[in-house]
């Protein structure tokens, strides 16, 4: 039924625009040739922003086609704008309101209605429901606003506030519809003591669905005024349609109807949101949990009103309100906003400012102006707003100018009614949440937007979803929406990822999304699309991460990145490249049988509904830390909501097969331990994030010789997976854990269960050294969960890195450090006394406060590599630089007198340490592979530290949990450059 509503909409807005279009000739211009959007501005005079959102409509009508290099030609379908009659746009006019309380002539609407029963004398059934819509939202919504109908009055007859004729219009026209009915009902006679029986009208439950959801329709209705002046929002001077009166409203917009409407619509997404506060603040401890809650563009703070009651009324946290109390604090940049909120949030602890969503550090400056010096006590919250926000051009233009590779379907249109490019649109978004970033803590950033769609989806999907008429509305008025992907890929790029439990998406069972819900948390490394640039990086991360009878060449890595660069991803940690994932979108999941994965790059097409991941790349010495556990996580989020994307798949391989070969392959893939978990660990990989397995496909990989040439078809239910996490519990904190079983032995036996059979088991020892690497962390992870009923984050065996440090944690052995940002952050300055000095020169608060160095370490030129040899060497005036050793380089090869002479050094001398080349790996308990490629920098700062630790007489051990820190100095990176 919904979809009726939606047809309706599409035509309120898209016919005065195709009329406005006809009359200028944009049809006829586009029926001669094949044509670009600039050269189609440039030939009618439009405005170019303005223009484009008119094209896109068409588009996603499937009136236009746009081929690759940016041409338009009509489609068939487009000759629908011949059958439009000119005089529907008389209906904007009509005083329709004022019609229905009786205020205008009579019979006004009954043409109108005619014609609609005769379906606007056109064979097209689209078109004609989209000429209803603008006879019938007007219609609707008067009804409703003076509560014409009454429906909620069962001893009244439907329209019985209107007078006769204007009954008898409205009941031609129910009925006609399908909304209405005659039906013999009791009515009460004023004037007699008895009821008589008349014909009434009564609702269908069709019409009972119209009238019941017509409201929806208000934020269409809002943009009437601009509608009615579409043709010069397209051709002419579009700033005199966008401009404020005295009073600063807008002229383009009533926006009393618009946020009514959108409130209305509004209500089914925050009740999901109620859930994610009451993740939040059913969590214990309670001094772990938000004490402020901050919208920025908070409007008349219904949902800062909403979230308190649901923390008052429904949470723990309620309960203990007067000892942990939360304060909800408004930020708008209106001031009008502001006002409203102040009376909405009465009796409610509050705080009202002003506030710029484009400027987040001067709002946290603000509150700290107001006393509220904790922010990483707080959780931002807002709605609907990013898309809405100010414009603020790019500065990074080079980091624009590489996302011209990356195609972006949304359209952006300036003060003046010019185009935006995509990417530069997109640069911005990307550097407003990262000053966004900045300010968010462990408690993350909810935020609840509104996207547009690809206009092959809108077409696709064209009366189940509004996205046809609400995408130009929001584009027409300058408001940036982006692809929900698009957003999520951004945000990545910035360091922030959606916690997966808390995320939402609106319509949820559809292949598109238009509302996302997300809870962003900050991490510590990036996401981006690769470039060209980073094909070197991304060969040499095949390499190491596949054997060579298994990687795919540059030239395949180079196919993904330029056929389908949304689909492909770099992580970066410390702005160095440490993994990827790469995919491709194919028509079904059937084309992949009989196939070889050296073929199945052929198989890409730009309209496929399936997305099939090809691998996931994590260097090797960082394969411990979850990095990939993280990355497909993310990439099954990013997915979920891309535009027409149905399920996702992947061709994988088993890692244990061999030790279990005797059993056919068939077989082998869907073994389980007594847990229900997989035995083989990269199938249990998928598994835990959702997989279903589903076949063997014999001869993919021809050269797995491990694998018998099988490769095993994966398949994720997109849109409705479920992780296999073992546990539901919400704690994500320390606690001590009960439980009838000694805490040592539950870990030491997961911990023996998962780690290489190999070596020998340790409670001291590192994890990594008992062959616990990512694939087992996953599954530890998921064992101590389910043993100890406790809830574990993907970092926390970094944190923890041996068995009894896991022990000790979870009895409550080690002690969480809670520390406010307040305590770090500098103090106001304050004028003190001055100090008197004592006899040494220092004052006796500098006494107090002094430094003790208690131990030394050094490593100089000219074998100075302890204090003592360092200061030997200065009392004797020994001169440490010497030519280049042999066993450094040839100097022969690189020297040159020249100091101008390229790859030439002028210089036969240098200040060169020994021993640069030796390195105890074992002891720092690193991998061989590892110390490899380890800058010796590094190398020398480990042995250094030690040596310091041992000239001072501290057991490194006696350190762990203390507040310990290294401050290191860098210069150079000589050896990162040099790999």
């Amino acid at each position: 039924m919904l979809e009726l509503i939606n047809r309706y909409e599409h035509g309120f807005v898209s016919i005065p625009v195709i009329l406005a279009c006809r009359e200028k000739g944009l049809f006829e211009l586009i029926k001669q040739k094949k044509i670009t959007h600039q050269q189609i501005a440039k030939v009618l005079g439009a405005n170019t922003g303005h223009l484009q959102v008119a094209l896109r409509m068409m588009q996603s009508l499937g009136w236009l086609s746009k081929n690759e290099v940016g041409e338009y030609s009509l489609t068939e379908n487009s000759q629908a704008y011949l059958s439009i009659p000119e005089k529907i746009l008389d209906l904007y006019n009509l005083p329709i309101e004022s019609y229905l309380l009786g205020k205008e002539k009579p019979s006004i609407l009954k043409s109108w209605i005619e014609l609609s029963q005769q379906q606007w004398h056109i064979n097209d059934i689209t078109i004609a429901d989209f000429l209803d819509g603008v006879l019938i939202i007007p219609i609707m919504l008067a009804l409703h606003k003076h509560n014409l109908l009454a429906v909620d009055q069962e001893e009244k007859p439907l329209f019985s506030g209107v007078s006769p004729h204007i009954r008898e219009e409205l009941s031609t026209l129910f009925i006609a519809k399908g909304w209405a009915e005659k039906s013999s009902i009791t009515v009460q006679k004023h004037s007699q003591k008895s009821n008589d029986y008349e014909n009434n009208l009564c609702l269908t439950a069709l019409g009972k669905f119209i009238v019941e959801r017509i409201l929806i329709t208000g934020v269409t209705a809002s943009y009437t005024p601009m509608l009615l002046q579409i043709s010069d929002v397209l051709f002419g001077k579009s700033q005199t349609v966008f401009c404020r009166d005295e009073q600063g409203s807008e002229s383009h917009i009533d926006r009393k109807l618009n946020v009514m409407s959108s409130g209305f619509q509004h209500q089914k997404f925050f009740a999901d949101v109620d859930e994610l506060i009451l993740s939040i603040f059913n969590q214990l401890p309670y001094y772990e949990q938000p004490n402020y809650i901050v919208d920025m563009g908070c409007g008349d703070g219904t949902l800062l009103k909403r979230v308190y009651q649901v923390i008052s009324t429904k949470s723990a946290r309620g309960k203990v309100l007067d000892k942990y109390p939360v304060q909800m604090i408004g930020v708008d940049y209106n001031q009008a906003s502001l006002q409203e909120s102040a009376l909405t949030l009465a009796g409610i602890p509050n705080l009202l400012m002003k506030g710029d969503i484009g400027n987040p550090q001067q709002m946290i400056s603000d509150l700290r102006t107001h006393g509220i010096d904790e922010p990483e006590k707080i959780l931002h919250i807002r709605s609907f707003l990013d898309h809405d926000r100010p414009f603020i051009p790019p500065q990074n233009l080079e980091a624009a100018k590489k996302r011209s590779q990356l195609s972006y379907s949304g359209v952006y249109v300036d003060s003046d009614g010019g185009l935006i490019p995509a990417q530069i649109m997109i640069q911005s978004l990307v550097e407003h949440l990262e000053r966004w970033s900045s300010v968010v803590t462990k408690n993350g950033m909810m935020i609840l937007e509104v996207h547009c769609l690809e206009p092959e989806v809108v077409n696709k999907f064209l009366d189940s979803s509004n996205n046809l008429h609400f995408d130009a509305l929001q584009a027409f008025s300058s408001q940036h929406l982006v692809e929900a992907d698009v957003f999520l890929s951004c945000a990545a790029e910035v360091g922030l990822f959606p916690k997966w439990e808390f995320s939402k998406r609106y319509p949820q069972n559809f292949p598109f999304s238009r509302i996302t819900l997300n809870c962003f948390e900050k991490k510590p490394y990036k996401l981006r699309h690769p470039t060209i640039k980073d094909l070197p990086e991304l060969i040499v991360l095949e390499e190491l991460c596949w054997s060579e009878n298994l990687r795919v060449d540059s030239e395949e890595i180079q196919r993904r990145i330029l056929n389908f660069p949304q689909g492909q991803f770099v992580l970066e940690l410390e702005d160095k490249i440490v993994g990827a994932i790469y995919s491709q979108r194919i028509e079904r999941t059937e084309v992949l049988e009989n196939r070889t994965f050296v073929e199945v790059p052929s198989l890409h097409t730009e309209s496929g509904v399936v997305i099939q991941l090809l691998a996931t790349n994590i260097l090797p010495e960082l394969q411990n830390q979850g990095l990939g556990d993280q990355l497909l996580e993310w990439m099954l989020q990013y997915c979920a909501v891309m535009g027409g994307v149905e399920r996702v798949v992947g061709v994988t391989r088993c890692r244990n097969y061999p030790d279990y070969s005797p059993i056919p392959m068939a077989e082998y893939i869907h073994k389980k331990n007594e847990s229900g978990l997989l035995v083989d660990q990269i199938l249990r990989f998928h598994q835990i994030h959702g997989a279903k397995i589903q076949k063997v496909l014999p001869g993919y990989r021809p050269k797995d010789i491990e694998n018998q040439g099988y490769g095993v078809l994966i398949e994720y239910d997109i849109h409705n997976r479920q992780r296999f996490d073992g546990v539901g519990v919400e704690k994500n904190q320390q606690e001590k854990v009960e439980i009838e079983e000694d805490v040592d032995e539950v870990v030491a036996g997961c911990v023996r269960t998962v780690m290489n059979k190999k070596c020998s088991f340790d409670s001291d020892r590192p994890l990594m050294e008992m062959g616990i690497e990512s694939l087992e962390l996953l599954e530890l992870k998921y064992l101590l969960e389910k043993k100890l009923e406790v809830k574990i984050e993907p970092n926390f065996f970094f944190k923890y890195g041996t068995p009894k440090a896991i022990a000790s944690y979870f009895k409550g052995e080690t002690q969480a450090k809670h520390k406010n940002i307040s305590e770090l952050l500098p103090k106001i300055a304050q004028p003190e006394p001055k100090a008197e000095k004592t006899d040494s020169g220092f004052s006796a608060a500098q006494l107090e406060n002094g430094i003790a160095i208690i131990g030394t370490a050094c490593r100089f030129p000219g074998d100075a590599d302890s204090p003592q040899k360092y200061w030997s060497l200065l009392c004797n005036g020994i001169d440490a630089i010497t030519e280049v050793p042999l066993n450094r380089w040839d100097i022969e090869k690189y020297y040159n007198p020249d100091k101008n002479q390229p790859g030439k050094i002028s210089s036969r001398y240098g200040g060169f340490i020994s021993e640069v080349d030796k390195f105890d790996a074992d002891f720092f308990h690193i991998s061989p592979r590892e110390a490899k490629y380890i800058d010796p920098q590094q190398r020398i700062l480990l042995e250094e530290n030690w040596k310091a630790l041992e000239n001072a007489g501290i057991n490194p051990e006696s350190l762990s949990g203390t507040e310990t820190g290294v401050f290191v100095g860098i210069a150079f990176h000589d050896y990162e450059q040099l790999q």
